[in-house]
């Protein structure tokens, strides 16, 4: 401490005398010198800037000391996570088949009505990014048996967060005065969020994802009072609209500078403990989901997520990030998910 204290003292007195001391001296630096040296300190900034913009930050000289398949595995993260920040914010697979964050707006509440009397009772997919995702899926899967499909989704948003701002307590509202106007809701939000590490709730997903290659997940465990929260809500929903708890998909949570050091070649596997973690909290959510009397499905079993096959190889990735679908995810999964009996 006493080192550090006395570093400051000298790091003041360099920057008083060679910084603060020379630009008083006005024989020195004249108003004059001092307006030409700041035009011309503005202008390399804007110059170092512009080269930023034309070059796309550097992309392409960032690139070339990558390795080949570094390159490409850049290329693919890169469309996946356009795609991704696209499909949030509204997606559109048909007149009656869309995806909206928000049930506000007039013209969905329109539309809505409009789908109701053209198909009459549609299905619902509600949650949050993960569900912009199973909507995806839900969408490559369709066929003319479901003409009114709709997302309420909204990143960032989960029923147990009791936000006023997104979309649950609109949802809630509506199917209360229109129970007829969905015959089934499914649900799904990302599994991270329902999780503890060390005893307290997960509130982001960088414990998980900055996580080394080589570290266990002890000390992860299922957030049973969030659970029960979202448990709770969805309970609601189903004494007026049947509900399917779509459960929380493995998550391989891996960061994407790691992805392009090892390549899209490089072998990639789940974490000590990684994978008994996300198969609790399924089995959580399943005996939340069975005391209140919902149905379950459970997306780690259906899925049956594997590293080697489904993650990521040279021609596709199937993950946008650490946690969702790409749209070529979506469709590769899409062909493990089956619609519920009771929405036939």
């Amino acid at each position: 401490m006493l080192a550090l204290a006395v570093l400051s003292l000298v790091l003041a007195w360099i920057t008083w005398k060679w910084v603060e001391s020379p630009f008083r001296d006005r024989n020195k630096f004249g108003r004059q010198r001092i307006f030409l040296l700041s035009g011309a300190s503005i202008v390399v900034f804007l110059f170092i800037g512009a080269i930023g913009i034309f070059t796309k930050g550097f992309e392409r000289q960032w690139l070339s000391f990558q390795s080949p398949s570094g390159a490409r595995t850049y290329a693919l993260l890169k469309v996946a996570a356009r795609d991704h920040m696209v499909d949030g914010a509204g997606r559109d697979a048909a007149p009656c088949v869309f995806n909206t964050p928000t049930l506000r707006t007039p013209a969905v509440q329109q539309r809505l009505k409009s789908c109701f009397a053209r198909h009459g009772s549609g299905l619902a997919v509600l949650g949050d990014s993960h569900a912009i995702d199973l909507f995806g899926m839900m969408t490559v899967q369709r066929d003319g048996r479901f003409p009114f499909i709709v997302g309420i989704t909204s990143g960032g948003c989960r029923p147990h967060d009791n936000d006023p701002a997104c979309q649950y307590g609109d949802f809630l509202e509506m199917v209360k005065r229109q129970p007829n106007l969905f015959r089934h809701v499914i649900y799904e939000q990302a599994g991270f969020y329902l999780l503890n590490v060390d005893g307290a709730p997960v509130e982001r997903r960088d414990p998980l994802l900055n996580r080394p290659l080589s570290a266990s997940f002890e000390g992860f465990s299922p957030n049973k009072v969030l659970i029960a929260k979202v448990a709770d809500y969805l309970s609601q929903i189903d004494r007026v609209t049947r509900v399917t708890w779509f459960g929380a998909r493995f998550e391989p949570q891996i960061r994407a500078d790691i992805l392009v050091e090892r390549g899209c070649d490089g072998h990639f596997h789940a974490r000590p403990g990684q994978q008994e973690l996300f198969a609790t909290l399924d089995r959580t959510l399943a005996e939340a989901s069975r005391t209140r009397g919902l149905e379950y499905r459970s997306q780690v079993n259906e899925m049956r997520f594997d590293f080697e096959h489904d993650f990521l190889n040279c021609r596709e990735t199937y993950w946008s990030d650490g946690d969702h679908y790409s749209r070529v995810g979506e469709a590769r999964f899409s062909k493990r998910f089956n619609f519920p009996a009771s929405t036939q």
